[in-house]
């Protein structure tokens, strides 16, 4: 390192008082990327604290709002394609009474069972969308929802770390601008180190 200023040889001193200034503007330098690199990862931490944040939120809201939400849709449908169920066998009983008397067509009366058929169908579709939806579409998306937090800390950890590591760098590049001006350690006379 280059000294900018000395005091002359021979000197009087107090304690404290200015003995040389070391040239430091490599340092500020570094300084100024290190506040830069800083300031970028403390930004990625508390995006990441964000995306922590979030990923809970989005749990909580799958939990207590999607999923609910859902489910309550589909045993609605359920209850429908049950009374769509109940209708067509009423329907089906009463064709067969009429037809037993002749006054339903046997077109009317295989239309009928058709209806019921359907109405089978649909009640099994609707039975088989809210089983998958609890069996397995909520246990899959809890499973990822629950990942997603812990990738979101761990993230979260790594850029905390980070940035800590980038504060204590830019510490330690602080002190040595300031050990750049030294001063006298004690009070004396200034006496340069003369190697025969």
């Amino acid at each position: 390192t280059n000294i900018l200023e000395i005091v002359p040889e021979g000197t009087r001193v107090k304690e404290g008082d200015f003995l040389v200034r070391l040239d430091d503007s490599a340092l500020k330098t570094e300084l100024t990327q290190q506040q830069i690199t800083c300031s970028g990862s403390e930004s990625q931490a508390i995006e990441a604290e964000a995306a922590l944040s979030n990923a809970e939120l989005a749990l909580s809201e799958y939990e207590q709002g999607t999923f609910r939400e859902q489910q309550e849709t589909l045993e609605g449908a359920l209850k429908v394609a049950n009374e769509n169920m109940r209708r067509a066998e009423e329907y089906l009983t009463f064709s067969r009474k009429l037809a037993e008397r002749g006054y339903v067509s046997d077109v009317q009366l295989e239309a009928d069972k058709f209806a019921v058929e359907k109405a089978e169908k649909e009640l099994d579709v609707a039975q088989t969308k809210l089983d998958v939806l609890s069996n397995f579409t909520k246990k899959k998306t809890l499973t990822q929802l629950k990942a997603d937090i812990q990738t979101s800390r761990a993230k979260l950890d790594a850029k905390q770390k980070t940035w800590q590591l980038d504060k204590q760098r830019l510490k330690e590049i602080e002190e040595q601008i300031v050990k750049c001006v030294i001063h006298a350690p004690t009070a004396g006379q200034v006496v340069y180190a003369n190697d025969a």
